[in-house]
């Protein structure tokens, strides 16, 4: 359900079931919020990591002074020995929330343009952060996987390389024994 929302084309489908349509959106909320906690242990894991390096930096190369006035990211970078940008910090556009990323989400794709989805997330990765992160995680996943692929193919499950040496008629034989359940069937 929650692919179905995140698929711009979809996503009209689903606008016309309201009951589906809010369930989509608890499911995504839910999701949204376990992705927000994945990100922020790796940002505290990455950090402590820094804060490591850092205080080892610091030791050796004794940090220098200003007069301006800087925010702790910024005194973290001189720390490192990292310059620092120009770009002052309050310029940077504030990260929104997870209600505020669903309705912008919701307010671009109803419009009467047809959205491709790779184009349209393509287009927001920066600006919906932690929605494109779930979409990555959940629409983009590969069109097949081994199990799969093996439950279609018989042969090819049973033929892998272990079983190589194999005669061609012990492998029909293996393949019978296999699939005997489905056999049962057509003798009554």
């Amino acid at each position: 359900m929650i692919a179905a929302f995140l698929d711009p084309v979809e996503y009209h489908h689903l606008r016309k079931r309201p009951v589906e349509l809010e369930a989509a959106i608890v499911l995504l909320k839910v999701e949204m919020e376990q992705e927000a906690k994945r990100i922020a242990l790796k940002v505290r894991t990455s950090h402590s990591r820094t804060d490591i390096a850092c205080d080892l930096s610091s030791k050796t190369n004794p940090p220098k002074k200003e007069k301006e006035k800087e925010n702790n990211i910024d005194s973290l970078f001189s720390l490192c020995g990292i310059a620092v940008s120009s770009v002052p910090t309050s310029s940077i556009q504030k990260t929104w929330s997870i209600n505020e990323e669903i309705g912008f989400y919701m307010s671009s794709v109803n419009t009467d343009k047809q959205l491709m989805f790779a184009s349209f997330w393509f287009n927001q990765e920066k600006r919906l952060p932690l929605m494109s992160s779930v979409v990555r995680r959940i629409n983009i996943i590969p069109a097949s996987s081994v199990p799969c692929e093996s439950t279609f193919s018989v042969a090819g499950y049973i033929r892998r390389k272990e079983r190589c040496s194999l005669s061609p008629q012990a492998i029909r034989y293996s393949m019978v024994l296999k699939d005997r359940h489905k056999l049962a069937l057509f003798d009554h």
